[in-house]
C-alpha cells in the first residue's frame, strides 16, 4: 500500500520482497507506514503488487521495485536489478498524466 502525504511524501507498508516500500537497500516487510526515500515530490502514483510508478509535477514518470518480467520499461528482466529500489526515471516516453 502507498500513500501520499500532502506535503508530497510517499508512505508505504505491506510486503517489500523487492524493496519497493524502501526506496534503499532494505527489504523487510513494512507493518506500519514508512516514508520512502524518494528524491521527488510525486504528483500522482500507481502502487502494483511489487513495482510502482511516480508522476512528478512535469510529467516525468519515475518507477521502482521488481523487475522479473520487464515491468519497469527499463529494456531488461531481472528480479533484482541494481538500483531498482531507488525510483529511476523512466527514459525516452513523452511527459505523463496517469499511471495504472
Amino acid at each position: 500500500s502507498l500513500l501520499l502525504d500532502e506535503d508530497g511524501n510517499v508512505w508505504g507498508a505491506g510486503n517489500n520482497t523487492s524493496g519497493q516500500l524502501s526506496g534503499d537497500n532494505s527489504y523487510e516487510a513494512r507493518e506500519i507506514f514508512t516514508k520512502m526515500n524518494a528524491e521527488l515530490p510525486p504528483i500522482r502514483f500507481a502502487a502494483l503488487s511489487r513495482c510502482y510508478v511516480l508522476i512528478d509535477e512535469s510529467g516525468n514518470a519515475w518507477n521502482g521495485g521488481c523487475n522479473n518480467y520487464g515491468q519497469l520499461g527499463r529494456g531488461t528482466a531481472s528480479f533484482f536489478p541494481a538500483g531498482n529500489n531507488s525510483p529511476l526515471i523512466i527514459p525516452d516516453i513523452p511527459p505523463v498524466k496517469l499511471a495504472a
